[in-house]
């Protein structure tokens, strides 16, 4: 991956709107036309544009959503004082287009009072993720994901995060975070989250498993005809894979949960890679897609790893087809 930017505060610069012009040359004569409906924003200290977006984009800036998020966390968890969440995360690329905040609570954790304490899982935390970008590719958006406390690892679970999603050319987009939406639904994600995590760690799963669908989970794809780079990246995440398997089976058991932790832990920590172009958030989306699969999956009566591991790589290769078709297809990478 490219630098990133990885300190909240250095995603609070100023910005502003300007217009757009097009220089226009008649003979030795020069002029300058405004473009009509468009307008560029800009890092107000360097004076840098960053996107041209249209006439009606509703700007919000990285600090008022930030403050957005910190009322999505007052709503979502009424019980915690706002002033005992923090910015715990960042991930943005260089040039600021977009960005990734998490927020989360120090102590918050997730009790499962109504599970036996025998089979109560790993203690796991809420954490509020915001998006917000300055060049149209992504609308304001806020999640709610769960990472284990013991290790960080975590991810976004794709039928139950409570996600609220705000169109930038919506006039008057701050009167509009309705956030009541939110009263209630966290306690039905509460149990959706655990029903997916009771089965694995009676879901055993051989050592010669863990590699292969990991990188399936996170849509990693050995190129046909790998240069000498695409060949070491691979290796390096091979053995990566590797000892991440070893030190969550010693520590968990050969089983869906371990795998589980695996998979998580790669896309919470993605590492600069060849093979790696996706960001965190999008990978800890893949790893949340993937275990309400394999969940549903190994509660299945003839549920079977070979058969599995082929119905992931279908997956992959039909998505992976679909690509090619596209008109800007990209190559199947992490």
């Amino acid at each position: 991956m490219s630098s990133r930017i990885t300190d909240y505060r250095d995603l609070m610069f100023p910005v502003r709107t300007v217009g757009v012009f097009a220089e226009m040359c008649e003979g030795d004569e020069a002029s300058r036309v405004r473009i009509p409906g468009k307008k560029a924003i800009v890092h107000s200290n360097t004076g840098r544009v960053i996107s041209v977006v249209g006439r009606g984009y509703q700007l919000v800036t990285n600090e008022q959503a930030l403050e957005y998020g910190f009322q999505c966390c007052e709503v979502a968890f009424p019980d915690l004082p706002r002033d005992s969440w923090v910015v715990s995360a960042a991930d943005a690329p260089s040039s600021g287009g977009h960005c990734h905040i998490d927020l989360t609570h120090s102590s918050a954790a997730i009790q499962f009072d109504w599970v036996a304490p025998g089979k109560r899982p790993d203690t796991y935390g809420p954490f509020v993720r915001l998006t917000n970008s300055y060049n149209r590719m992504r609308a304001l958006r806020f999640d709610i994901g769960f990472m284990r406390k013991v290790c960080k690892n975590g991810m976004i679970l794709p039928m139950s995060s409570i996600r609220f999603s705000f169109n930038h050319n919506v006039r008057n987009l701050a009167d509009r975070l309705g956030f009541e939406c939110l009263d209630g639904r966290f306690q039905r994600l509460k149990k959706d989250f655990l029903d997916l995590l009771q089965p694995l760690r009676k879901c055993d799963v051989p050592e010669k498993y863990f590699l292969p669908i990991t990188f399936l989970a996170l849509k990693v794809r050995k190129p046909e005809n790998p240069s000498p780079r695409q060949q070491k990246a691979r290796t390096a995440l091979e053995k990566r894979v590797d000892r991440l398997s070893s030190k969550y089976r010693d520590a968990i058991g050969s089983n869906g949960y371990a795998l589980m932790n695996v998979v998580s832990d790669l896309a919470t920590r993605p590492e600069a890679n060849a093979l790696n172009r996706r960001e965190r958030h999008n990978l800890q989306r893949l790893a949340g897609v993937w275990l309400a699969d394999f969940s549903a999956k190994c509660q299945e009566h003839a549920f079977d790893l070979p058969s599995y591991t082929e119905h992931l790589e279908a997956q992959v290769d039909a998505a992976r087809t679909a690509r090619a078709g596209s008109p800007s297809a990209v190559p199947a990478v992490i």
